[in-house]
């Protein structure tokens, strides 16, 4: 009856909150099929269903290998993959090809900036207006304007606080000890949003000794992780928090000037090619989902003559 929407005419409402009038809905008629027909529905969704949940299973858990795969594509990019054959004495980056070398963080940028949070209105911020960023909005290494509050009209805002494209900017706090130290860079993205105090910008001289654009990359590598969990605090139940003295003691690879436009290039063919493949998993996963639905709907209302449905799928075959 559900899956028929014949709930809908007896949804009410007196007090704000919609609420079902069981004894109108109770009094509705029912499609009931015979007791044999019934085992015989059950038995054909039971099949049908766990082909479509084994496939769903499948999907899933190619989603899963794609985002392994990005991880050790990432790692063998930003650390000279192959050519990786000059041990080191660091614990976190053993080997680097000839030529690269090891620098801390501090020793990469000019700077780490931190914003400003104050009190904002709940909605985001129109065109045209500024607004604050929220803290998640360099999450997983990906930056989202969208992740921002308006700020009240009555406040001015610091404009030197405006997020720019190029920025590279660091998630300081966060409810996930996995989702602190999120470097993203900035592609793109709308005018008038300035940082939180839940943000850190990093702050660069004019020719960097390592591209920010691949600092970025490389910050979200499982040996950069691994180096940003150790300085992670906060107790539990509490946010997670991250100090830019600590963000300066992280370690990085530095490859060669010259060849580092190469890697960008190579990284950002790996993230497309890898957000195609996701996609289209992802849609194919909708449509398994929604065809299951509908099975399931069209079976127990009747709609679907099961015999016919299995003779087409035998002839087909």
């Amino acid at each position: 009856m559900y899956s028929e929407k014949r709930n809908i005419p007896h949804i009410k409402q007196t007090s704000g909150i919609q609420n079902l009038d069981s004894e109108s809905y109770l009094n509705e008629l029912a499609w009931l099929p015979a007791h044999e027909d019934q085992t015989r529905i059950a038995d054909f969704l039971d099949e049908k269903t766990a082909r479509i949940d084994a496939l769903l299973a499948e999907k899933e858990r190619l989603i899963t290998t794609l985002e392994e795969w990005r991880e050790a594509e990432l790692t063998h990019i930003c650390f000279g993959g192959s050519g990786a054959s000059e041990p080191t004495t660091n614990v976190w980056i053993q080997a680097l090809p000839k030529g690269w070398r090891l620098a801390r963080l501090k020793h990469l940028v000019a700077g780490v900036e931190q914003g400003w949070s104050p009190e904002c209105e709940s909605r985001v911020a129109e065109e045209g207006e500024w607004g604050v960023l929220k803290a998640g909005a360099s999450n997983g290494g990906t930056y989202r304007d969208t992740e921002n509050k308006a700020l009240p009209a009555e406040l001015e805002p610091i404009p030197g606080l405006e997020v720019h494209v190029g920025d590279v900017l660091v998630s300081r706090a966060s409810g996930s000890a996995d989702l602190v130290g999120s470097f993203a860079y900035v592609y793109g993205t709308r005018s008038r949003l300035m940082l939180s105090d839940k943000n850190f910008r990093l702050q660069f001289a004019e020719n960097p000794p390592l591209s920010p654009e691949l600092l970025a990359w490389m910050c979200n590598t499982d040996a950069l992780r691994q180096q940003v969990r150790q300085y992670v605090s906060g107790a539990d139940g509490l946010a997670k928090n991250i100090g830019s003295g600590s963000l300066k003691e992280l370690w990085l690879a530095v490859p060669p000037n010259e060849i580092q436009p190469k890697l960008i290039d190579e990284l950002r063919r790996v993230k497309l090619n890898l957000a195609a493949l996701e996609a289209h998993l992802t849609a194919h996963i909708g449509r398994l989902r929604e065809y299951r639905s509908s099975l399931i709907s069209a079976a127990v209302t009747g709609q679907l003559n099961i015999d016919d449905f299995q003779a087409r799928q035998l002839e087909a075959a």
